[in-house]
Order: structure tokens, then sequence, then C-alpha cells
């Protein structure tokens, strides 16, 4: 039996493949807690590249940020609560992989559920996706849902 999963998501289908299949492992009594991570985009010295202050983008569009981020988890729970079952989400900001990596060795998660793609396709060009990186980084299983 797998304890405790971790799901990471960004709202892509590929993330919702990998909610599915955690629920199922829920639902089928496989695993015995389910966690949906999101993780936000850090507020640092690289959004100069924008055009934006780090005052500017804390007053402008954090807000934004922590919205839709809140918006994709209150829809990664629906699967979940149609089902009666409990699950938890948690919204941190940081470097994608770094960050759920990090969060999953913390809170003693015994696997990562995650989906193959998500949104970011020049981050994946130039860095390698989420995916790949915390596969890299993880010491602890990884099951990537396609």
């Amino acid at each position: 039996m797998l304890k405790k999963l971790l799901v990471p998501t960004d709202g892509s289908d590929s993330a919702y493949k990998a909610i599915y299949y955690a629920r199922d492992l829920l639902k089928h009594k496989i695993a015995e807690e389910v966690v949906i991570l999101h993780v936000g985009p850090a507020i640092g010295e690289n959004w100069g590249f924008y055009g934006l202050s780090k005052a500017d983008f804390e007053l402008k569009y954090q807000c934004v940020l922590d919205d839709a981020g809140k918006r994709i988890l209150r829809l990664a729970r629906e699967p979940f609560e149609k089902e009666g079952l409990p699950v938890e989400t948690v919204y941190l900001c940081g470097d994608l992989a770094e960050t759920i990596v990090n969060y999953a060795e913390e809170n003693d998660f015994k696997a990562i559920i995650i989906g193959n793609k998500g949104f970011s396709k020049i981050a994946e060009l130039l860095l390698g996706s989420v995916c790949d990186r915390v596969i890299r980084l993880a010491k602890i299983p990884v099951m990537v849902i396609r």
C-alpha cells in the first residue's frame, strides 16, 4: 500500500490525468492519503527581464497569480469530492521541480505522481521538463502518467 502520495498540478490535461490516477488509487484503497500541490512562480530578480521590478510585480500581479493557483487547486479537488474522498491541497511558490521535490522530502511522501507534459513549453526547451527534473531530483519513486 502507498501511504502518502504527492500530485503536483499546473492545471494541464496531463496533470489532470495524474489527479484522476491518484484518485483511483485512493478510491481502491491502494493509497491512504493524497495531497495535490500547485507551485506558483517565485517572485525574484528575473522578473526584471519582463520589464517589472520586484515591487511592481508584488503589488500588481501576486494576487492574480494566487487566485489562479487557488482556482487550479479548487478544480483539482473536484474528482475527489465527487467520490466523497479526502484530499488536501497545498499552494507554494518557487522553482517548480525543486519545490515539488523538497516538499515531498520534508513531508515524508512515499511517491510522486506527475503528468508528463505541462504548460511551460519555452522553459521545457531551455531547462528540460518539470517532470524530467523531478525524476532526476527525487529520492522517492516518481510515477509518470501519460
